[in-house]
């Protein structure tokens, strides 16, 4: 799958292992370099071997993708032309993503 991601801040802190550890702690950043490694072997998000993506909203168009202790990375589909399967987004059809945010748990 090719990730693209929606800031240079995002991309930064995914790309580099020592600005995540310090943003988020070395658990979390751990996790997140194994969820991105997945990403970019899947096929498409919902193949993923662990941590299933919930649907965030009524219209479907972006994933959360948990990655421990409430953390989780918001993703969006970076295709021109959004696969679409009855008005929502076929992410099953979606090979190009974009990380949007990497979201605190919720309190």
């Amino acid at each position: 799958m090719e990730l693209a991601f929606a800031t240079r801040d995002i991309r930064t802190v995914c790309e580099k292992a020592a600005i995540a550890r310090r943003s988020f702690g070395r658990r979390v950043a751990k996790v997140l370099k194994s969820r991105l490694a997945d990403l970019w072997v899947a096929e498409h998000v919902m193949e993923l071997p662990v941590a299933q993506p919930t649907p965030m909203g009524r219209s479907g168009r972006r994933l959360r993708l948990p990655l421990c202790d409430g953390w989780g990375l918001v993703l969006a589909p970076n295709h021109d032309r959004i696969p679409l399967s009855r008005g929502r987004v076929n992410w099953r059809k979606v090979s190009r993503i974009r990380i949007e945010a990497i979201e605190e748990p919720h309190v």
